[in-house]
């Protein structure tokens, strides 16, 4: 599952969208299109910088994401990078479909600490 998360991050790294699209699970080619992901992670990348240096924080298995998806085999991977105050966190969530970890949903936050020095 983190040889899969760490590929879909690489195509989003390099700003291949559609390409993400073409390993899209089924749980997101029903409930989206194309153009809505694309978009999505257009818009949700285009306030980050590079993120060079992520680690693995945690997995999450589940038979269901949320009650419109199907029941099935889901992972979430969470990666964190921290650069120097700054926290970047980000979540790949991936369906089991034929034998292979595909891609139905990726978030990011991130996190600036303020305090003394900074």
């Amino acid at each position: 599952a983190e040889a899969a998360a760490r590929s879909y991050l690489a195509m989003i790294d390099q700003k291949q969208y559609e390409k993400t699209w073409e390993h899209a699970g089924p749980a997101l080619r029903s409930q989206s299109s194309r153009f809505a992901w694309v978009n999505m992670l257009k818009l949700t990348r285009a306030n980050f910088s590079e993120i060079t240096n992520r680690q693995v924080e945690g997995f999450g298995f589940s038979s269901q994401i949320e009650p419109n998806a199907p029941v099935g085999e889901y992972v979430l991977v969470q990666f964190k990078e921290v650069r120097g105050n700054v926290t970047t966190t980000e979540k790949v969530v991936m369906q089991k479909d034929q034998g292979k970890w595909k891609i139905v949903g990726y978030f990011v936050h991130k996190l600036r600490k303020f305090g003394s020095g900074t």
